[in-house]
C-alpha cells in the first residue's frame, strides 16, 4: 500500500469543495439505495416463483460474496485511477443490474443482478467514503458522519421507497427499478462536475488485489473485531432478507410499504447508533452490541415476551454500530 507521502503526492489541491461533496454523498446515498430496493419485493417473487426463505437467503448470500470480492479486487483502485474513474463506472455497473432485474426477472436473473450490485457497491463504498473525506478537508468528522448516513441511511432509504412504489403505485417488480435506474443515471451525470481529487501516478503501479496488513501486536484484536462484524452482519442481512415473507407469512401484515418501512427502521437505527457512539472504544461497542443481537434474534423466534416485528427492526441496528469501527 502507498505510504502517506505518496498519497499526498496523488491527491489533487483542490480543498474543500461544498458543492462536489454533496454532489458524492448523493450519489453514494443512491448507488446504496438501489441495492435494498429487492428487499420488500422478495414476498412477491417468491409468492410467483414459489421458492423458499432459503432461496432468499442464498440471493442475498450472493450479494455479500460479490461486495467482499470487490472489496479486495477494486475497492483500492481509485487510488491509482482517480474517484470519478472508479465511480462511475460502478454507478453504470447498477444501472446494468436494474435492466437485469426488469428484462430477466426469473431467479437466475434475479441472482444475476444482486451479483452485479455486488460487485457495484464494493467500488462505491469504498471510493466514494474517500472521495467524501478528500473533498470535505481537514477535521473530516462530518464527512464521517455523513459517509456514514449514506452508506447505512441509503440502504435504509432504498427499502422504504421501494416499498412504497410497490404498494402504491402497481407494477411492483418493475415501477421500482425504472425509478431507481433513473435516479443512478441523474447521480452518474451529476459525478461530472465533482472535483476529482487524485492525481494518476505515473508510472502506474502494477495492479494486485486489496492486502490485508495488520500488525503482530494487534491480529488478535483486528481478527476478534472482524469475527464480530461479520456475524453481526451475517445475523443482520439474514433478519432483513427475510423480514417480508416474515410480516406476510407470520403475521399476515403482506403490505410491501410495511416490508420496506421495517427494513428502514433497522438502517436508521443503525445511523443513529454509529452517530451517537463514534467516540466509544470498539471494545466497548462490541461488547454491548453482540448480546443485544443474540437478545433481538432470540426474540424473533419467539411469539411471545417480545414482539417479533419490534425485535427485526432494533436489535440488529443497535449491534451494527460495532462492525462499522471495527
Amino acid at each position: 500500500m502507498p505510504n502517506q507521502s505518496t498519497d499526498q503526492a496523488q491527491t489533487h489541491p483542490v480543498g474543500r469543495s461544498r458543492f462536489g461533496f454533496w454532489l458524492v454523498a448523493v450519489a453514494f446515498t443512491t448507488a446504496m439505495a438501489f441495492t435494498t430496493v429487492p428487499t420488500p419485493l422478495w414476498s412477491l417473487y417468491a409468492q410467483r416463483d414459489r421458492f423458499s426463505s432459503l432461496t432468499v437467503t442464498i440471493a442475498f448470500a450472493a450479494y455479500a460474496v460479490a461486495v467482499a470480492f470487490s472489496l479486495f479486487v477494486a475497492g483500492h483502485i481509485s487510488d491509482w485511477y482517480g474517484r470519478r474513474r472508479v465511480l462511475m463506472p460502478a454507478l453504470a455497473l447498477e444501472i446494468v443490474a436494474a435492466a437485469v432485474f426488469l428484462a430477466w426477472p426469473a431467479l437466475p436473473g434475479l441472482l444475476v443482478a444482486r451479483v452485479l450490485s455486488g460487485l457495484a457497491v464494493g467500488a462505491v463504498t469504498a471510493t466514494a467514503t474517500a472521495w467524501l473525506s478528500e473533498l470535505h478537508g481537514a477535521g473530516n468528522r462530518r464527512a464521517q458522519v455523513v459517509s456514514t448516513a449514506a452508506n447505512l441511511g441509503g440502504l435504509g432509504l432504498g427499502a422504504l421507497i421501494s416499498g412504497a412504489f410497490a404498494q402504491w403505485a402497481g407494477n411492483p417488480l418493475s415501477v421500482p427499478f425504472v425509478v431507481f435506474a433513473a435516479a443512478l443515471l441523474l447521480a452518474w451525470a451529476a459525478l461530472l462536475v465533482a472535483p476529482e481529487t487524485r492525481v494518476r501516478p505515473s508510472p502506474r503501479p502494477r495492479y494486485r488485489p486489496q492486502r490485508v496488513s495488520v500488525p503482530a501486536r494487534s491480529r488478535g484484536r483486528f481478527f476478534a473485531a472482524a469475527l464480530g462484524a461479520a456475524i453481526t452482519m451475517s445475523v443482520f442481512g439474514l433478519l432483513t432478507s427475510l423480514a417480508p415473507s416474515f410480516l406476510a407469512g407470520t403475521l399476515h401484515a403482506p403490505s410491501h410499504a410495511l416490508a420496506g418501512a421495517v427494513s428502514f427502521v433497522a438502517f436508521a437505527a443503525a445511523v443513529l447508533a454509529q452517530t451517537l457512539t463514534a467516540s466509544r472504544p470498539t471494545r466497548q461497542l462490541l461488547a454491548a452490541a453482540i448480546p443485544a443481537l443474540l437478545a433481538g434474534s432470540a426474540c424473533s423466534r419467539s411469539r411471545s415476551g417480545c414482539r417479533p416485528r419490534a425485535s427485526v427492526c432494533s436489535s440488529p441496528a443497535i449491534s451494527s454500530s460495532a462492525p462499522a469501527r471495527a
